[in-house]
């Protein structure tokens, strides 16, 4: 191990070469003006350590300050602690392509303390690979004014209270990116208060099968001046407490795609600038939980597939997205897109729950584009620009309404057989499929199921099939024309098929004085249904058994259900003509129909 020193107040123009556990303090000047690096790292650092309070530049074209050579082997462990200023034309910091696969890189810079390259990376690490770590802690700035500002391609743990920019030139710069994630690369970053991560395209992106964790903390920010604030074609999880924005900066220079869909990049430049503005782009399963603002401002032009860019707040490929109280979602086009990228079926299933605000600025703030089922939950604010706030896929898909829900616009259930749920509502809900009125929306259409709340709940069907529950409460529940069941639940409630052939479910022994009302049974079409999970003295397996059924009383012990046809009262006795168990009034019909062992079905 070789101790070297550059002293302050002196300049040295010669290379150092380092290598092992050398040292070098620099407190001066170390300038280098030809294309060989400034420092370079001839063989294995082992421990080496570069501490820069004083300037180590290249001014060379293609120069670059500080490079670790190729023939240094597969172990790279080095530390760069940065209390100065370190530039070059080239990448200020780069890891030559060779081999490195291991070790760990720390590099740490000072506030107010600078690394800037004017045609490559701030830090170029992008032909690491394996279990390679680089640990940065920036506290001052990573810039590149026409490149990433940092690059990638191992593990990169980052923690950020300064600025990294990609394209800090003026001007912009294509694919210039504030933090660039190469193929297969992984890693965490905090975005620390007052730490901001900028690119000229993306604030940070992510290449395929990349795996990363960005945590941005409240009063920070990562911005994307013509594209995503965090783009990814991986997996992604971020958590937001700041500001994450993306936009359309609508330049010279971003012209890169056509509008011919199938064909590579679209055909190729068509005249039209191209930009794609989501907050938040994540290509496969995005786990996202939101507490302050992510916005997608703008696009235009076509993305590579040839199809018309829009701006969302979040796009994704599925997964789960967390937006809280005070916080909010919001894209000029859609308030968040789920789908494969390219306007086909979403790859994962997707579960949003919102306590805040989700807003489309022109069109819908929740498209779900998805063959699976998928599931919204909203305690809080979804308002769509365009008719329509919540259009889901062709799944078995849940809107779940909460106390709070506030919705403007259409929620569309789309095909399948899908879900209103107010199980979690914390007052009566009306859910009227046939004028389409629901409870904490704006209006629903193509729901066939409504669950209901611990509340006085009234539901009314459609020509479809339904299906109500009614819940804890004293519910009405009207089925409209379709072949409809109707599960009152517990409390006295009112249930009437209407047309069609429809099943009344008893799923709940009710206590004393609650009972059911069922206004318009009709013997041989319409059915009842006993769930033996409660009825515990019946064996499920189909029609109830004529030994089993009894007019007037019951006559023997397996007699468990018993028809007053005079009074209308239907009653289940778990020990039939014994004396142990008394009868449980479980409802009265109006109209006093016939009823058989045929009408009843045990399940």
């Amino acid at each position: 191990m070789t101790a070297y020193s550059v002293a302050n107040g002196t300049t040295q123009t010669a290379r150092r070469d380092l290598a092992g556990g050398d040292t070098l303090q620099v407190d001066g000047t170390l300038s280098v003006s030809t294309e060989n690096p400034s420092v370079r790292f001839t063989a294995a650092p082992d421990g080496a350590e570069i501490h820069n309070d004083g300037l180590i530049e290249n001014t060379a074209d293609g120069g670059r300050a500080i490079r670790f050579g190729s023939g240094i082997g597969a172990t790279l462990t080095a530390t760069i602690d940065n209390g100065g200023t370190i530039r070059s034309i080239d990448d200020a910091v780069q890891v030559q392509a060779g081999s490195v696969t291991a070790g760990t890189l720390t590099i740490t810079t000072e506030i107010g303390s600078t690394i800037v390259s004017d045609e490559g990376q701030a830090l170029d690490l992008a032909s690491t690979s394996g279990a390679f770590l680089a640990e940065i802690d920036n506290a001052g700035s990573l810039l590149a004014l026409a490149a990433d500002g940092v690059k990638i391609g191992a593990t990169l743990d980052l923690v950020n209270g300064g600025t990294i920019q990609g394209g800090s030139a003026a001007g912009y710069v294509q694919g210039a990116d504030g933090i660039q994630f190469e193929d297969g690369a992984s890693g965490t970053i905090l975005n620390a208060p007052g730490g901001a991560i900028l690119g000229d395209r993306h604030g940070i992106n992510m290449g395929e099968d990349s795996l990363v964790t960005v945590t941005n903390e409240a009063g920070a920010r990562i911005l994307g001046g013509n594209g995503s604030g965090i783009g990814s074609d991986g997996t992604a999880i971020v958590i937001n407490h700041g500001i994450i924005t993306g936009s359309f900066a609508d330049e010279a220079g971003s012209d890169v795609n056509g509008a011919t869909p199938g064909a590579e990049d679209g055909g190729g430049p068509d005249g039209i600038n191209d930009g794609d503005g989501d907050g938040i782009d994540i290509d496969f399963r995005a786990t996202i939980e939101n507490h302050g603002t992510i916005r997608g401002l703008g696009a235009g032009g076509t993305g590579s597939d040839g199809l018309p860019n829009t701006a969302e707040g979040i796009a994704a490929g599925g997964g789960d997205i967390v937006n809280l109280a005070g916080a909010r979602i919001y894209g000029a086009g859609l308030g968040i897109l789920i789908d494969d990228s390219s306007q086909g079926d979403a790859p994962f299933v997707t579960s949003i729950d919102n306590a805040g605000l989700i807003q489309g600025g022109a069109g819908i703030a929740i498209k779900i584009v998805s063959a699976l089922d998928d599931v919204v939950v909203n305690a809080g604010r979804i308002l769509g620009g365009g008719g329509t706030a919540i259009q889901f896929g062709s799944g078995d898909n849940t809107l779940a309404i909460e106390t709070g829900s506030a919705i403007r616009g259409l929620s569309l259930g789309g095909d399948g057989t899908d879900t209103l749920d107010y199980s979690e509502f914390g007052a009566s809900a009306r859910a009227l499929f046939e004028s389409g009125r629901a409870t904490g929306t704006a209006g629903v259409s193509g729901f066939e199921i409504v669950k209901g709340s611990a509340f006085a709940d009234s539901m009314r069907g459609d020509a479809e099939a339904n299906q109500f529950l009614g819940g804890a409460g004293d519910d009405r529940l009207f089925g409209g024309d379709g072949d409809d069941i109707l599960t009152g639940g517990a409390g006295t409630d009112v249930l009437r098929g209407d047309a069609g052939a429809d099943a009344f479910v008893f799923d709940v022994v009710p206590p004393a004085g609650e009972k059911d009302r069922i206004v318009d049974f009709s013997h041989g079409e319409d059915r009842l249904v006993l769930d033996t999970g409660v009825f515990t003295a019946l064996t499920a397996g189909g029609p109830l058994p004529d030994e089993a059924f009894a007019l007037g009383a019951a006559t023997t012990e397996d007699q468990r259900i018993v028809y007053d046809a005079a009074k209308g009262h239907l009653s289940y006795d778990a020990d039939g003509s014994g004396s142990a168990q008394d009868a449980i009034l479980l409802a009265t019909f109006l109209g006093k129909p016939a009823l058989t062992a045929s009408d009843v079905l045990v399940i």
